[in-house]
């Protein structure tokens, strides 16, 4: 490392910049806590005994949201072949910019669930992984796995479905969506948006069809919901009655002790 690039990465320490933050989910100012910068040129070729270069430039910074202090990584990259006249009077400056872990006003936040399963936490947040990194199709395929998932836990296998020869038990996920609504676990409303899931995962998987981020988000919001409703409810439900029993409880012990 030279003089003028250890100059450049100490004036880069403490420079603030307007970055989305992963945790806030919105701009917020962040510090530069450390950088290390790269550079280069390379040599393509010559024209009338001058050589033709190509220069470029890499900076990775350590950043630090000022506002939840959560650290990420901001990487720069610059490449005199990328710099160009957009009009008359505006030139692309060549940066191209990257945030890890990947965010935007386009990516989600993965949803703090109260309990979750393991398995099925994994498979929700590879899914969340997948969205965020534009990876639709895998997203698709997740959300449907999301659904295999919730029936492992519950034990559901199978389930009745209506075909033209009459009701069969089936041990497909369509048989298994209905197997959960048999069993009381979900809703007809839950049962209707599980099996829009399922439609969606199929035509990624088997159709190649490639999903658009508005739908796969309308679906992210509604498996969330099924989660929350599957999971949280029922766990806060438990342990709010608990809670109010004990006390009921303590007050019945305590009027006991009045009592001559």
């Amino acid at each position: 490392m030279n003089s003028e690039d250890y100059d450049y990465e100490s004036r880069q320490r403490g420079k603030k910049l307007k970055v989305e933050c992963p945790e806030c989910g919105k701009q917020k100012n962040h510090v530069v806590l450390e950088c290390v910068e790269r550079r280069g040129r390379e040599i393509v070729g010559s024209h009338d005994f001058d050589d033709i270069a190509v220069d470029w430039r890499v900076e990775h910074q350590i950043i630090q949201c000022g506002g939840c202090d959560t650290v990420s990584f901001r990487q720069v990259r610059w490449c005199s072949e990328y710099v160009q006249q957009i009009s008359e009077d505006e030139w692309d400056s060549g940066e191209e910019v990257t945030l890890y872990p990947r965010r935007s006003s386009e990516t989600r936040q993965e949803k703090s669930f109260y309990v979750l399963p393991h398995t099925v936490g994994r498979i929700y947040r590879e899914t969340i992984s997948c969205f965020n990194n534009g990876d639709f199709t895998l997203c698709a395929a997740g959300l449907r796995a999301l659904i295999e998932g919730v029936c492992a836990d519950r034990g559901v296998k199978d389930g009745p479905v209506t075909t033209p020869k009459g009701i069969r038990r089936k041990t497909t996920l369509e048989g298994k969506i209905s197997g959960l609504r048999e069993a009381g676990f979900i809703s007809a409303g839950e049962e209707e948006a599980l099996h829009e899931h399922r439609f969606l995962g199929n035509s990624a998987v088997h159709e190649l069809h490639l999903p658009k981020l508005k739908e796969l988000s309308v679906a992210i919001d509604l498996a969330e919901q099924f989660l929350s409703g599957a999971y949280d409810r029922p766990q806060m439900t438990k342990e709010l009655k608990t809670s109010r029993e004990k006390a009921a409880a303590s007050k019945k012990k305590a009027q006991s002790r009045k009592q001559p």
